[in-house]
């Protein structure tokens, strides 16, 4: 154990400090504490498999992204039979798996109805402008007033109503479609988030000794932290964020195209592969500063462990002043990166902005031309407008959704390469526990 000791010494006191204390520790050889070393693993451990038994069969190889969306998918939709050398399921456990199911279709069922309702909002924006247009011009050529024209013929006036109507409730609908999604889910983000973390510490557990000798314990509990916090946060915002954009989208082009032709769908998709090949690009660019910052996060978190953990060692030599040197530097680090990221989110924001401005003035540009041709009323312009603003909105999102879930991938990596660690010391099959 005193050897053992040493590296966290080393890191810890001066120089001169150690010169002296290693004459007083004694050295035992390296061979008498047991080994950890990487073998193959496959899926996340099974609940009822003991000890080192738990690990995956996945060998040689880090964990892909699609390897960590198919270990996701077999919570979020788990499966309503034991798999083989499970134990049979209990009655709790089959009516857990059920909800979980019944969940996820009802969430999916909302996503659904509310992106189908927001997309008729600005439909009725259309007609509501077009039919007050109407009353306006019956109006003046019957040379009366709007409000007696629509006293003469009610159904003037009950249809814009109706449409004022339908859009105070098409909004409420929306937004309760959108609220009920999170809320329906939750469930099941929460439970993937227990099981997930329970799994890997239960498996921290199981390695030997060495490795919680070498291993910095700050470092170790971050891991755990963010990497089960990721799996809720991918969950939701992969189902419940980009798909339904990518489904809007595609619903907005098809409908540009059939209400007013080539020319608008191609400005919409043009702007829309603008936006997100710029946002992707600069995001990506600016992840190497998000990296630093936790990699810079995870340093100091880690030094303040084990700078605590050995107050009394620091105290003994004097090493309050050397403790806090190597924590001011990490802070520098982590304050140059932290800059950095800010500036370049500023010059995000910006191009996003201008790329959204640049297809909004286009696509009314020509719908301004075709109402002038008298192919369009003053109706289409409000549609255009609220089509491609109501994209904006989930738009406006995409860079940090896909920034967040980047590094949130990465942190589940990093928490899933602790299943690619398998004990040297471990349990029998068959022994008892």
């Amino acid at each position: 154990m005193l050897s053992a000791s040493r590296p966290l010494l080393r890191r810890s006191l001066p120089p001169r400090v150690l010169r002296g204390l290693s004459l007083a520790l004694p050295r035992l050889p390296r061979s008498s504490l047991p080994g950890s070393s990487r073998v193959p693993a496959s899926s996340l451990p099974g609940l009822s498999l003991p000890g080192c038994r738990l690990l995956s069969s996945l060998a040689d190889r880090d964990k892909t992204n699609r390897e960590i969306f198919s270990t996701l998918s077999r919570y979020v939709w788990p499966s309503l039979t034991s798999l083989p050398g499970e134990l049979p399921l209990s009655a709790s456990e089959l009516a857990h798996r059920r909800d979980m199911r019944r969940r996820v279709r009802i969430s999916l069922g909302l996503m659904a109805g509310g992106k189908i309702v927001n997309v008729q909002v600005p439909f009725m924006f259309k007609y509501l402008v077009d039919d007050l247009n109407a009353a306006v011009a019956a109006s003046a050529e019957a040379s009366q007033g709007a409000a007696e024209v629509l006293a003469a013929s009610p159904a003037i006036y009950t249809t814009p109503g109706l449409l004022v109507a339908a859009y105070g409730l098409s909004r409420t609908a929306s937004s309760l479609a959108r609220e009920g999604t999170d809320v329906v889910f939750a469930k099941v983000a929460e439970s993937t988030n227990r099981e997930i973390g329970l799994a890997t510490f239960r498996h921290v557990h199981d390695l030997d000794l060495q490795y919680h000798l070498s291993t910095n314990t700050g470092v170790l509990s971050k891991k755990l932290e963010r990497g089960t916090k990721s799996a809720a946060f991918v969950l939701k915002k992969l189902v419940f964020s980009v798909v339904p954009t990518v489904l809007e989208v595609s619903v907005v082009a098809g409908l540009m195209y059939a209400q007013f032709g080539a020319n608008h769908a191609a400005v919409v998709t043009g702007t829309i592969v603008s936006y997100v090949g710029f946002t992707v690009g600069v995001t990506s660019w600016r992840t190497q500063f998000r990296r630093d910052m936790n990699r810079l996060e995870n340093e100091g978190s880690g030094k303040v462990t084990d700078s605590l953990l050995n107050y009394d060692t620091v105290k003994y030599f004097g090493g309050e002043q050397h403790e806090v040197k190597r924590f001011e530097k990490t802070l520098l680090g982590y304050q140059d990166a932290a800059l950095k990221t800010w500036t370049s989110l500023g010059q995000l924001n910006f191009g996003q902005n201008a790329i959204l401005s640049a297809g909004m003035t286009g696509i009314m540009y020509l719908t301004m031309q075709d109402i002038l041709a008298g192919n369009a009323t003053v109706g289409d312009i409000v549609l255009v407008n609220g089509l491609l603003f109501q994209l904006s909105i989930p738009l406006n999102f995409i860079g940090g959704v896909y920034r967040e879930v980047t590094q949130s991938l990465v942190d589940m990596e990093q928490m899933f390469k602790l299943q690619d660690m398998r004990s040297t010391v471990g349990d029998k099959e068959g022994a008892s526990t």
